[in-house]
């Protein structure tokens, strides 16, 4: 059942609507949190020693499915940044999903690709979670990004990447993480489609 339709510059169509007895927010092909976003990510972020992480740097807010994970799931409490650039997508967290700032979780409005080109901050795991609807941008995809995601990563840190069905665009991503100094794990098809890459920075 729909309860609410949204038109976004960033995204296009998008529906909050109840599925299963949940709330879900949907794309015009893709669901972006509660449904199988929330099946996938329960599975993923439980491979990750959250009791090591005490920063964490996620990219693509969503309806909050990961930050709710990570809260209700993993019990982590640590410092969270969520950097999301569309701010219909804000909104939407904050009015549907009850996604609120306090003071271990801040949300930047921004794009990932400038976030990491002027922060100077390091991160113990950086979440790549970045989508138009079913496509990941271009510049998301590009070694410059990477380059510069790498290098926000702390000692012994972690990057996780949810690369949709994008497995051929992967190599030079995997080839410049590994000449970084990065052990990498990929896991592919998870819930039939999406390719997870968890990389984890060797320690020097």
């Amino acid at each position: 059942m729909i309860k609410k339709k949204i038109q976004s510059d960033f995204n296009g169509r998008m529906e909050v609507a109840f599925r299963d007895g949940r709330k879900v927010l949907d794309s015009a092909n893709a669901n972006y949190s509660y449904g199988t976003a929330d099946d996938l990510w329960k599975k993923v972020l439980k491979k990750i020693p959250m009791h090591e992480v005490q920063s964490t740097l996620l990219f693509g807010l969503g309806g909050g499915t990961i930050l709710e994970i990570l809260a209700k799931d993993l019990g982590y409490e640590k410092k969270i940044t969520a950097v999301e650039i569309d701010p219909v997508i804000i909104r939407i967290a904050r009015e549907e999903f009850s996604v609120k700032e306090t003071k271990r979780m801040e949300i930047v409005c921004m794009d990932a690709y400038n976030y990491v080109k002027t922060t100077r901050k390091k991160f113990d795991l950086l979440i790549v979670d970045i989508s138009i609807d079913f496509e990941i941008p271009e510049q998301i995809l590009s070694l410059e990004f990477w380059s510069r995601l790498a290098a926000r990563v702390r000692a012994s840190g972690m990057i996780v990447f949810n690369a949709l069905d994008n497995k051929s665009a992967l190599k030079p991503i995997l080839e410049l993480l590994s000449s970084e100094g990065f052990d990498q794990k990929l896991y592919t098809r998870i819930n039939g489609t999406n390719n997870i890459l968890i990389a984890k920075l060797r320690d020097s």
